[in-house]
Formats: structure tokens, C-alpha cells, sequence
């Protein structure tokens, strides 16, 4: 299994996850979810 670290800036209403997808190029994805939305998220991704 290949893992991958998650950063989560937890704020008031909506939580801000980034996390790279390529190493080699420091590729950065940053995402925008709501407290009702985060758990639901995890729970449908592959485990990182």
C-alpha cells in the first residue's frame, strides 16, 4: 500500500484538506469541505 499524508486545517465551517499526488513534480491538491461532507469523504477513498 503506497500511503499518503493528508493535511487538514480545521476552521469554523469547513475544513481544508491538501495532499500531493506526485512527489516528483510536488503536485499539490487542495480541496474545500464542510463538516457534514468530511467524514463521507474518507469513507468512500481508497485507505491512504
Amino acid at each position: 500500500m503506497k500511503y499518503t499524508t493528508i493535511g487538514v486545517d480545521i476552521v469554523k465551517k469547513v475544513f481544508q484538506l491538501h495532499w500531493v499526488v506526485d512527489p516528483d513534480t510536488s503536485e499539490v491538491v487542495s480541496k474545500q469541505l464542510k463538516r457534514a461532507a468530511f467524514l463521507e469523504h474518507f469513507a468512500n477513498r481508497e485507505p491512504v
